[in-house]
């Protein structure tokens, strides 16, 4: 009973029933789909096991392939947002970006290669770069945009990470403004820092508390905490 849909390839929209307005083009696109509709899958395996999912666009080989319920998600790039089950809200562009774990978050930007690529739960974050983000699980409420910004952080919340390899090894450390080329590279659990300029606390790695402003600021620190420097090169 459903209508205004269009299938294209081998197994595309095979299991349909009362969806509407899906399109389907490549094999086994939308193949699970039975009662879901205004979806847009393209590409091999595109949207495989969605069932109920609606308003999704998936385009590249196995983009949102093991999505069920999922709802409202943009993925475009091979793999990408590949293991999203029940997420919605979500834009991910990019090989593999949000694709990497089972994922039922929502509201993400994922924007690179493998950006976001390990989130599984975590929400309203914003990646965008060459693996910005891409060990985020249930980290929520950051921005990390540059290569391998933020890389490593995991369950982290509210943090604003921008520039080249910026916080690179932060872990678990929330709260956190860095902002410049290989800026608080060496940091893992520091939380509340604001710190902006190239290689600025590049050796803080458990720090609190500290403001920082200028290239190679405060490069002798490593755990200090409520200190404020301003300046290139100045230290404590």
């Amino acid at each position: 009973t459903g209508s205004n849909n269009t299938a294209l390839g081998a197994f595309s929209y095979f299991a349909g029933t009362t969806g509407g307005a899906n399109v389907a083009v490549g094999y086994y696109a939308l193949a699970a789909t039975t009662t879901g509709s205004d979806n847009t899958a393209i590409g091999s395996d595109a949207l495989e096991t969605s069932t109920t999912g609606s308003y999704n666009v998936a385009v590249g080989k196995r983009a949102l392939e093991k999505s069920t319920t999922a709802s409202e998600n943009t993925a475009v790039g091979y793999g990408a947002l590949n293991w999203a089950t029940t997420g919605f809200g979500t834009v991910a562009i990019g090989k593999n970006a949000g694709g990497a774990n089972t994922y039922t978050g929502g509201q993400n930007v994922l924007v690179g290669v493998s950006a976001g690529g390990s989130l599984t739960s975590g929400g309203e974050n914003v990646c965008v770069g060459y693996q910005a983000g891409y060990s985020f699980t249930t980290g929520g409420t950051s921005i990390c945009i540059g290569r391998n910004a933020g890389e490593k952080i995991t369950t982290a919340s509210a943090n604003i990470v921008m520039g080249w390899n910026v916080a690179e090894t932060l872990t678990t450390g929330g709260g956190n403004t860095i902002i410049g080329y290989n800026a608080f590279i060496d940091a893992t659990t520091a939380t509340g820092n604001t710190n902006v300029g190239s290689g600025v606390a590049a050796n803080v790695t458990t720090g609190q508390n500290n403001t920082m402003l200028g290239g190679s600021t405060g490069t002798n620190l490593t755990t200090g905490s409520n200190n404020t420097i301003l300046g290139y090169s100045a230290q404590p």
